[in-house]
């Protein structure tokens, strides 16, 4: 290793501080260490010697000091952990070896390059490095390198001289107000529920997590629950009188029938033959869709695919880091013009590759930016058929037809209404006309049947009557693609963590997953409940929404990060306040359900243990 005047590189993750090596160093590459981090030497295009290396995400946690993590939960105040309890940075667990070798690495070298994602949390991860670093080197020059994606050619471009930035502070602090806000909140409000029940339960060790996101993400989940469960209730049979002829089925129009009896002794009365009195034809345009972010990657890949937003931003997340798309933690879906220079040569890539009938065209474009990446997009167009994990595969796909489905053409569709008649009674159907499929050729996810109806007949013969029972007006419980998008759409959660607030109130037990959609669990109807009796508002994304908005000030150096803290955590204080006047009577309600739970639980492991004893 040299003496001085060295580059020292360090990425997030061990998976792109090799890709960095490899871009900039191509074959000459040494790893001059394995564990506990691997460590790259190589010569940079533009002839220094640099060491690239990394993380492993945040190197410290934002946490309350030990004196109050020590404190026993029954006897500790909450109301301390949110307005006055000292937060302090503690080594996260396994990062020790990581600090070793940033602090041996930094301790000579004349440059620190910052190459972690460029978002609040990795800023925030950057700014870590830099203070191990300073430690031993406070005189170290700090740069910092952007990029989008793991294209070699994007890596080159981005450590050129002329595009090293510095450090952006204000989403240093943006990050550290969203970690204090949902510390304190989250903490404090668990402290005073959990303890409470726990005083009266004495012998279980009882954990009641809430959250300002969590608990405004189990709200969407019940709120929808309650109207699936009135929707049953309000349900009744309907069913209508159905002309089967050689051109389909035609639908008696006017009063259904609650009767299937009275419905069939009636279609008996009904004519043979029936003509044609009138063809509504409506054109419609299927626009292209809109750019994917990471909120309509997750919500269309639940749709289509079946995925969670957590395995679905997990599986992203692997194809980014080998090269296969872009970023895909970003808020944009607008496209600019520096975004449309990357993004036309791999739309006609994609359509060498799809072959659809046109050529790709003017993209659509959505409306938000959040100045820091391009919507997801394919860096690497493949065959997705050569990618061999199911998941990444199907993810990779479904990225890759929205992208060329995005730059069209629209594809134009004529609804075609057939109204016959026997003079008395009206009969009806509808049929789609494809005039032109436009991007639904590539876009196989939204289909829409092609009847080509052109002159329909003037006159039919009924074959037969048959009586339809109508599905029951039941609204289902929400699934986890119509979830993402109530979150997004109220400001509950980022593009960076909405997915993991999901996973957690299913791990909490709150939540439960039955085929497609979310149920709330007997826990989380009863929390729920509770906290709409102590203070609606803690199941009401305006408070999220309120704190999201601080944090976005502060990215925007409106607002400093103490500042956004005191706001936030005075926005919870009534609401502390109110759950604290009533937490007697609400905890005697969660008790008797932790007692349920346990026991249930006991009760299954006993005869699992009986099952093994038996074979």
């Amino acid at each position: 290793m040299p003496k001085k005047d060295y580059d020292l590189i360090v990425a997030e993750k061990p998976s792109q501080a090799k890709a960095i090596a490899v871009a900039l160093g191509g074959r000459r590459i040494n790893v001059v260490q394995k564990k506990p981090i691997p460590v790259y030497a190589i010569r940079t295009p533009s002839g220094r010697i640099a060491y690239v290396t990394s993380a492993a995400g945040h190197i410290f946690d934002t946490e309350f000091e030990e004196r109050v993590r020590k404190m026993s939960r029954v006897k500790s105040n909450p109301k301390d952990l949110l307005v006055k309890a000292k937060v302090i940075k503690i080594t996260r667990p396994g990062s020790e070896g990581i600090i070793r070798t940033i602090k041996k690495l930094a301790k000579n070298a004349s440059r620190l390059i910052i190459a972690t994602d460029y978002d609040r949390e990795g800023e925030n991860i950057g700014r870590q490095i830099v203070k191990i670093a300073k430690s031993v080197n406070p005189k170290i020059v700090v740069k910092r390198a952007r990029f989008s994606s793991m294209n070699a050619d994007e890596l080159r471009e981005a450590f050129k001289e002329e595009n090293l930035k510095t450090l952006n502070m204000n989403l240093v602090n943006a990050s550290e107000a969203r970690q204090e806000s949902d510390l304190r909140v989250g903490a404090s409000l668990t402290r005073l529920l959990s303890a409470s029940v726990q005083r009266r339960l004495g012998r279980y060790d009882v954990v009641l997590s809430l959250g300002p996101v969590q608990t405004p993400t189990l709200g969407f989940v019940v709120e929808r629950y309650l109207e699936h469960l009135k929707s049953l209730k309000e349900a009744k049979e309907e069913y209508v009188i159905v002309a089967v002829t050689d051109i389909g089925e035609l639908t008696l129009q006017g009063k259904k029938r609650e009767n299937k009896e009275e419905a069939e002794r009636y279609a008996k009365t009904l004519p043979k033959t029936l003509k044609l009195v009138e063809v509504k034809r409506k054109k419609k345009i299927k626009l292209q869709p809109l750019p994917l972010n990471t909120p309509r990657l997750a919500e269309l890949s639940a749709r289509f695919l079946g995925l969670s937003a957590k395995k679905t931003l997990d599986t992203a997340e692997k194809l980014y880091l080998e090269g296969y798309i872009s970023y895909p933690r970003t808020e944009t879906d607008k496209r600019n013009e520096d975004s449309l220079k990357d993004a036309r040569p791999r739309a006609f890539e994609a359509y060498r590759l799809l072959k659809p009938s046109r050529k790709p065209g003017n993209p659509r474009s959505g409306k938000r930016d959040d100045k820091a990446h391009p919507p997801i997009h394919p860096v690497k167009v493949v065959h997705p058929a050569k990618i061999p994990n199911a998941h990444k595969r199907k993810v990779y796909e479904l990225i890759l037809r929205h992208f060329l489905a995005n730059f069209g053409p629209p594809a134009k569709i004529e609804e075609v209404t057939l109204e016959y008649t026997d003079g008395k009674h009206k009969f009806v159907t509808s049929r789609t006309n494809v005039k032109s499929p436009g991007r639904l050729e590539v876009y196989p996810y939204v289909k829409v049947e092609d009847a080509k109806i052109e002159e329909p007949p003037k006159e039919v013969k009924v074959k037969r009557y048959t009586i339809r029972k109508l599905p029951p007006k039941i609204k289902p419980p929400i699934t986890e693609a119509e979830l993402v998008k109530l979150m997004d759409k109220h400001g509950v959660g980022t593009d960076a963590t909405f997915a993991d607030h999901i996973a957690k109130i299913i791990e909490r037990g709150y939540v439960k997953r039955q085929g497609k959609y979310l149920i709330p669990t007997e826990t989380g109807l009863e929390l729920y409940k509770i906290l709409m009796e102590l203070d609606p508002e803690m199941v009401k994304p305006d408070i999220r929404a309120y704190m999201e908005e601080r944090f976005k000030l502060v990215e925007r150096g409106e607002l400093s990060k103490e500042e956004a803290v005191k706001e936030n955590v005075s926005r919870f204080l009534d609401t502390y306040s109110k759950m604290e006047k009533n937490i007697h009577q609400a905890s005697a309600k969660l008790a008797s359900l932790v007692v349920k739970q346990v026991t249930n639980k006991k009760s299954k492991s006993k005869r699992r243990r009986g099952r093994r004893k038996r074979k």
